[in-house]
């Protein structure tokens, strides 16, 4: 911003710097040298550097401002007793944060470009970190002593026990929701004891791997994004490689293996927490649980456990192997750990969904 000057353009002026730097004698030498000066709009400033170095904040502080001023009245700044770079310094220090945040528009082209190599690039990380994964899981298993199993401990922990009695509520809630919604629609016409095949159905084949594969990606995937996410901005994975261990065998594996183990164990028990759910409605209506039982026995075949169990399998990889690779891709920075965990829940919920209508789409094509 330009500043009206009172008295018209002087010539040239020189302004010693004080050379005592603190705040209170820079704030004494500012009114008492400085603005007299400037108030006069000089065409020309020599700034006058003191003999010692380096120059204190306040000190630094004088000359950006006495800079700034200058030029703004449309006058010019040298330098005595400089480095031929320190006007680049005052530039730096001189630049206004609004103007380092601006961003340089992008036209549309370059924007697909970058968008199309951001992808690219994903993509690609994504398949090495695939086959990196493979071959750390075949190691393992030819050579199961290698295994970090305090690790695998923990995490099969955080998957089973510590998400049972959510996963258990949770699931029980939705099968007497089901029931509930859909009771009147069968009383209607007259076959209220059949809402026992649809909570069987439903729970069985679908919503019970589905639910607790979310509440999988909820706790787990976050767990071990933001685990692996500290390890990565504290350097402890980089640590790892010099010391000749590679992270996804020595990390991921055994986090893998304990999710994948005890996921379908505990969507086992959450299908049959959502069966329950679902017979307090049929229970209401004076319907016995032998009925319920016969119903469910009837209606499902062993295939649907099998579909069911494998189904929560391949969730349990997508999103342990989701949390890992975000947690292993995490940034420098304050929030990167936070970006990591959610990045982490949300790919894993999305690969769940997409896995589960794949499937689905699979096992109507066999006739499942």
């Amino acid at each position: 911003m330009k500043v009206e000057c009172a008295y018209g353009m002087e010539s040239t002026v020189t302004i010693q710097i004080a050379a005592v730097g603190d705040d209170a004698n820079m704030n004494v030498f500012w009114s008492t040298v400085v603005e007299p000066v400037l108030a006069r709009c000089p065409s020309q400033v020599s700034i006058h550097l003191p003999d010692v170095r380096p120059l204190s904040l306040a000190q630094m502080a004088a000359v950006v401002a006495i800079a700034t001023r200058v030029r703004s009245n449309g006058g010019t700044v040298s330098y005595i007793g400089a480095e031929p770079d320190f006007h680049q310094v005052v530039e730096v220090f001189a630049r206004r944060p609004e103007d380092s945040g601006k961003k340089a528009k992008v036209g549309f082209v370059r924007q697909v470009g970058l968008s199309t190599i951001h992808t690219v690039q994903t993509g690609f990380s994504i398949l090495v970190f695939a086959v990196s994964l493979v071959v750390a899981l075949i190691g393992a298993i030819r050579h199961p002593q290698t295994i970090r199993w305090r690790d695998f401990f923990g995490a099969a922990a955080a998957s089973s026990t510590d998400a049972l009695p959510v996963t258990v509520l949770l699931c029980s809630i939705v099968g007497f929701i089901i029931a509930f919604q859909t009771m009147p629609s069968f009383e209607q016409f007259g076959m209220p004891s059949m809402v026992g095949v649809v909570i069987g159905v439903s729970m069985v084949r679908e919503l019970g791997p589905l639910i607790t594969a979310i509440i999988l990606a909820g706790r787990s995937g976050s767990a071990f994004a933001a685990e692996l996410g500290t390890m990565t901005v504290t350097n402890e994975i980089d640590a790892l490689r010099a010391l000749d261990l590679e992270p996804v065998r020595f990390l991921v594996v055994p986090r893998l293996l304990a999710v994948a183990i005890m996921a379908p164990l505990l969507s086992i028990l959450a299908t049959l927490a959502g069966l329950m759910g679902g017979y307090l409605v049929l229970w209401d209506k004076d319907i016995s649980f032998l009925f319920f039982y016969d119903q469910l026995k009837h209606s499902l075949h062993p295939h649907d456990f099998m579909q069911a169990v494998f189904k929560m399998f391949v969730f349990s990889l997508l999103v342990g192997s989701a949390g890992c690779l975000a947690g292993l891709q995490t940034a420098d920075g304050p929030g990167a750990v936070g970006r990591s965990a959610t990045r982490a829940v949300v790919a894993g919920i999305v690969l769940v969904i997409l896995a589960d209508g794949l499937m689905g789409a699979i096992f109507y094509s066999l006739g499942w």
